[in-house]
């Protein structure tokens, strides 16, 4: 029994010094009330009919870029763009600086992370827009979005995932059954989160690639969780699975907003799949005053875009 304790002490330990989080029973029943007691009084908030978003990156200028491009290019009605940014040295501190200087206008926000929780509580509750956007650097928009759609959704009811899409059938090394669909007059396609038990990216409600959430409720959840980056962020967040996956899923019916797995560069989680470009030599075309070609990946399906690789333009 020593050796177990001992073990799960040990345990504890490493999740709370890497951010991650253990909920109590106890613990979850008391975030409910709160959450519910908070979705209630929000209809008192004096948030505006608006859609701000969150892109967060590290050390990926490039693909930042990338995302950038695409997400000025294709989505429409937009709010403001928060780019909360790390780097870990003086050659990709220089990238993000010149990535401003082409995304130099009032509409993007460009934060570099000193204390990542405290910074995206700060960017939230300061925010006046209605809905929340959250983003990764790796994901380039393939189709033309409109916000304002968004909008018009109630947020209590429904989970609008732009990563989702009937052409995310398989996975690497893996096939994916899809949930039933229903066509919408507004063009979205409406699924359930919980028509399977097995898991896969059709029962994922909660994550930060392309998923939208009421201002609110975002703000009462990174309130009541612990995290230290992007990873333990998304990890941390599944306590509250059981409060969204009765809510209804929207997607478009292709992927509108495609994680693209060219490399690796978060330390929190071991990740399996490998890409075909390196940190360094993104970085070494970037210094030599070249961009990711969008061109290839515009108009194309998401199964198409997540196989390919990056071919460089001039910029």
């Amino acid at each position: 029994m020593k050796i177990k304790s001992t073990v799960i002490k040990c345990f504890k330990a490493f999740l709370h010094k890497n951010g991650f989080q253990i909920v109590k029973e106890e613990d979850m029943k008391m975030l409910t009330a709160h959450y519910w007691n908070v979705s209630i009084k929000k209809k008192n908030s004096k948030k505006i009919d608006k859609i701000d978003s969150i892109v967060f990156s590290k050390d990926r200028a490039m693909q930042l870029h990338a995302f950038l491009e695409s997400y000025e290019k294709l989505v429409l009605n937009k709010g403001l763009m928060y780019i909360l940014y790390k780097t870990s040295n003086e050659r990709h501190k220089k990238s993000y600086l010149e990535l401003q200087n082409i995304f130099n206008n009032q509409d993007y926000i460009f934060i570099e992370e000193i204390d990542f929780r405290h910074q995206l509580l700060e960017i939230s509750e300061n925010s006046n827009a209605k809905i929340i956007g959250s983003y990764v650097d790796d994901q380039i928009f393939l189709i033309t979005v409109d916000y304002n759609k968004i909008l018009k959704l109630d947020m209590e009811e429904h989970v609008v995932a732009l990563s989702r899409g009937k052409d995310l059938d398989e996975h690497p090394g893996r096939h994916l059954v899809l949930p039933e669909f229903e066509k919408r007059a507004d063009g979205f396609e409406s699924f359930r989160w919980d028509y399977s038990e097995s898991y896969s990216h059709w029962t994922y409600p909660v994550g930060v690639g392309a998923y939208f959430y009421c201002m609110d409720e975002w703000v009462v959840m990174l309130r009541s969780t612990m995290f230290k980056a992007p990873n333990s962020l998304e990890g941390n967040l599944q306590k509250f699975v059981p409060l969204f996956i009765k809510r209804k899923g929207i997607c478009l019916p292709q992927i509108a907003c495609v994680c693209i797995p060219a490399n690796l560069v978060q330390t929190e989680w071991v990740n399996g799949i490998v890409g075909t470009h390196t940190i360094e030599e993104l970085l070494d075309q970037w210094e030599k005053g070249y961009k990711i070609d969008l061109n290839e990946f515009y108009g194309k399906s998401g199964k198409f875009a997540m196989s390919q690789t990056y071919n460089f333009i001039k910029r």
